[in-house]
C-alpha cells in the first residue's frame, strides 16, 4: 500500500495485486488512512465507491483519494498514520 501527497491538497493511497477476497478489508485500511487526514479546506474523499468499487475489485486495484488536505496537517499526521500502518510506503 502505497500513500503520496501532491504538495497542494490531494492525498492518494493506493494498493495493487489485491485478492478478491481480501479487496474489503484492504479497502477498509485505505479508509482508516484517510481518517488521518482532517480537510482544512473543501474537499472530499472519492475513488472506491460505487461503480470504482466493482472496476477497482475487477483490477484488483485500490485507489483512494481526499482533496482538500493542507500540507502542513498532512505533515503532522505522516509520523502517525506511519507508525500505526508500518505496511504503508510513502513516496
Amino acid at each position: 500500500m502505497t500513500l503520496t501527497y501532491d504538495g497542494k491538497s490531494i492525498v492518494t493511497v493506493e494498493e495493487q495485486n489485491v485478492p478478491d477476497e481480501s479487496f474489503s478489508d484492504r479497502l477498509a485500511v485505505a479508509n482508516e488512512i484517510m481518517l488521518y487526514f482532517r480537510q482544512t479546506r473543501p474537499g472530499s474523499t472519492w475513488g472506491c465507491d460505487g461503480v470504482g468499487y466493482e472496476i477497482q475489485k475487477k483490477l484488483h486495484h485500490i485507489v483512494v483519494h481526499k482533496s482538500g488536505v493542507g500540507s502542513r496537517i498532512f505533515k503532522s499526521a505522516l509520523p502517525t498514520v506511519l507508525s500505526h500502518f508500518p505496511q504503508l510506503n510513502h513516496k
